[in-house]
């Protein structure tokens, strides 16, 4: 079963989901992707990504 959490990153939610099959974390590279560059608009992260 897996486990969906809200990590914080500089005050920015980052959206993880635990994988127990591989005792990891996984988590959102839109949303990190916001965090580090300190951008609040989702559409923006997406097109950063697209871009890059």
């Amino acid at each position: 079963m897996s486990k969906i959490s809200i990590r914080f990153y500089k005050d920015h939610k980052v959206r993880a989901v635990w994988d127990e099959d591989h005792n990891q974390w996984w988590f959102s590279i839109l949303d990190i992707v916001g965090a580090v560059n300190e951008q609040e608009d989702h559409e923006k992260n997406r097109n950063y990504w697209k871009r890059e």
